[in-house]
């Protein structure tokens, strides 16, 4: 019924766009032309120019960009930046206008698909390609598969501000005790039959799985497999999913197996565990593996025993004879507004160019637990130390990230929030009905995607 009533008001919703005008072929094929140029021309404005960037970052990552703007304060004349702790960002934006709108907005994972789909008169960015090209700015720098999740045909629409990677933490203790080599650990099916031995040799908990569909993107771009239409969401919105065909099918069926096993064979560990607990059990070296992101390394390191150890790998492969195609970037964007000032959109690029050298891109890591964005960053004598003394797993995520090819990058989808929910039921169904098998979850996983990619788009007036 809930599901009928939710259809029901969509159709609604699509009936009165319908009616005002809205183009049921694309819902924006009609809008005005962007602006020509955010280039600014002419006399500056007098005074300082003041640019305001929303950030929902907490603690010592907003200190150290409200420490990076006042640096950029200092360094020049003509702007200045003010950082502002802001919730609900994606919200904020999509119900704002031209003269409320901020100058730089932080974004989260997959609500940067949102605003690189929003194009003509409902565009709420400026792609920073327009500046890239202006400046003769060199983005080579950047970690290599980061250009993967914030370029479009080549082109740059954000610039990165956190670098993380999904994968698993280990305990190396336990493991070299049960004669295990972390480094073994390449895939779900090497994961496995490290879990059954542990399990078999006496380890209560083996295994944590954080409840995200994250987990099943990661795995399936390091087997190469696109999960999406589209280019896998990167040459437009995806329009269809391919769970339920070839190699994708397979490796999600494997997937899904892989789960049913653990949960069956008591490898796996309570669901209702929440992640902090499941942290500080781990950092008390009651867990083998964890899963987890590597921005969570350093939280990690804050509650694990000294007699404690452990290195995060990021995500295997599905199938132990799969070579991994490389690693999913992930992390935080930001984006330049729209505010038809280009002055102010200009400015807000100068700021980003300065938030990209080394000395900040080495400090926002180390304030966030992110690895840096650029290689060079990450070679900075505190960096160095940094992972010298704290984080040696950083090098080693950083190397799998600049060796992987442009274009391997999980789907970054306008609606993963739906997405994430369909997997997350779908998940907990295994793991607490016994009768309920790997192949009804891969089937009724395709099923809910393909509801959840019809939903997106009949709110946008569109029918598949």
């Amino acid at each position: 019924m809930k599901k009928l009533l939710t259809i029901l008001l969509v159709f609604a919703v699509v009936v009165s766009f319908a009616f005002a005008g809205g183009n049921s072929e694309t819902g924006t094929a009609e809008a005005a032309p962007a602006a020509e140029s955010h280039i600014p021309t002419g006399n500056p404005p007098a005074g300082k120019i003041h640019l305001v960037f929303w950030s929902n970052m907490s603690g010592d990552s907003l200190i150290c960009t409200e420490n990076a703007a006042k640096a950029f304060n200092k360094a020049q004349d003509r702007y200045e930046m003010e950082v502002i702790y802001t919730s609900n960002i994606p919200t904020k934006m999509l119900t704002s206008t031209v003269e409320d709108r901020p100058n730089l907005i932080h974004s989260s994972g997959n609500d940067s698909a949102t605003y690189i789909a929003l194009t003509g008169a409902d565009r709420l960015t400026v792609p920073v390609q327009e500046f890239i090209d202006y400046d003769k700015y060199d983005m080579s720098n950047i970690v290599k598969n980061l250009a993967t999740n914030y370029t479009r045909n080549g082109e740059w629409q954000c610039v990165p501000y956190g670098n993380t990677s999904t994968g698993y933490f280990y305990n190396i203790d336990i493991l070299s005790a049960h004669g295990i080599d972390v480094e073994s650990l390449k895939s779900y099916e090497a994961i496995y039959e490290a879990c059954k031995k542990l399990k078999a040799e006496g380890v209560e908990n083996p295994f944590f799985y954080r409840i995200h569909v994250d987990y099943l993107n990661y795995a399936l771009t390091a087997e190469g497999i696109e999960y999406f239409n589209n280019d896998n969401g990167k040459s437009g919105v995806p329009t269809a999913s391919y769970f339920n065909e070839g190699k994708c099918y397979e490796a999600t069926l494997a997937f899904f197996s892989f789960i049913k096993k653990m949960a069956l064979e008591g490898l796996l560990m309570d669901i209702e565990i929440g992640n902090t607990d499941a942290r500080n059990m781990f950092g008390n070296g009651d867990i083998a593996i964890m899963g987890g992101y590597s921005s969570g390394i350093d939280p990690t390191i804050k509650v694990t025993k000294e007699d404690v150890h452990f290195v995060f790998r990021p995500s295997p492969t599905v199938f132990a004879a799969t070579t991994s195609a490389g690693q999913s970037p992930g992390g935080a964007c930001i984006f330049v507004c729209d505010v038809d000032d280009p002055w102010k959109e200009y400015g807000s690029w100068e700021f980003l160019k300065f938030f990209m050298q080394d000395e900040w891109t080495c400090a926002f890591a180390m304030a966030s637990g992110y690895v840096p964005i650029t290689m060079t960053g990450a070679k900075t004598p505190e960096y160095q130390e940094y992972i010298k003394t704290k984080n040696p797993s950083a090098q080693v995520i950083l190397d799998m990230m600049d060796a992987t090819p442009y274009g391997v990058g999980y789907a970054l989808l306008p609606y993963s929030t739906d997405y994430n929910t369909a997997f997350k039921n779908i998940f907990k169904k295994m793991v607490t009905t016994p009768e309920y098998t790997a192949e009804a979850a891969a089937a009724d996983f395709y099923k809910d995607v393909k509801e959840v990619i019809e939903m997106y788009f009949l709110s946008k007036g569109i029918v598949l």
